[in-house]
């Protein structure tokens, strides 16, 4: 069987849910065999130490936004599961001086990693917002990680039908649901969103 060597970008830490489900995604991939599992850690927090944390990212030095390009365009990985928040993804001065949290960074590493021969490269959404919350800086995000990366992973079907329709309108065939396993209650997931009226918000 042809080794697959995985690579998972995610918060390397305790205290971080996205960084949680990123590495215990991680562990359950290298169960299958065949499969060989690295980190690139996200450093917004304590970062974990581990044997498996191939390089240390921090979001908020461009310097390291640059050193991660290298990094992943140099590496054997031929399969690549990065996490998406849009507060890991800041927007800086031409000084380095930080502005917001409306960078780019991750959908142009993502559209330079696509000339990667060989490299499989999927999205993982931790944040879909709804058609009446979300900025057109949003949606141009989105839709360009969908376009240079081989798919989005959302958690629900809300956020499947969210990105499928206006105003974002990707592809289905680009958006790879993976249930997150937490159920509270039996009741269908739209009359519970319309019971708290929360029909656009996740």
């Amino acid at each position: 069987m042809t080794e697959r060597k995985i690579t998972v970008m995610c918060p390397f830490n305790t205290t971080c849910g996205v960084g949680i489900f990123g590495w215990n995604l991680g562990e359950n991939l290298e169960k299958i065999n065949g499969n060989k599992v690295s980190y690139v850690g996200i450093n917004e927090g304590p970062i974990k130490p581990h044997e498996k944390l191939k390089f240390s990212h921090n979001i908020y030095k461009p310097q390291s936004w640059n050193k991660l390009e290298k990094y992943l365009v140099n590496s054997d990985t031929n399969f690549l599961i990065t996490n998406h928040e849009f507060s890991f993804d800041p927007r800086f001065l031409p000084s380095g001086e930080f502005v917001d949290c409306e960078g780019s960074h991750l959908s142009g590493l993502t559209q330079k990693l696509s000339n990667k021969k060989d490299l499989v490269h999927f999205v993982y959404l931790h944040t879909v917002p709804g058609k009446d919350k979300v900025k057109p800086f949003e949606i141009k995000e989105l839709r360009k990680l969908a376009k240079y990366s081989d798919g989005l992973i959302v958690t629900t079907d809300g956020a499947l039908k969210t990105l499928s329709s206006a105003p974002y309108n990707i592809p289905k065939e680009k958006i790879e649901r993976i249930y997150h396993g937490i159920r509270i209650n039996e009741e269908d997931g739209e009359e519970t969103r319309r019971k708290w009226d929360a029909e656009n918000i996740f």
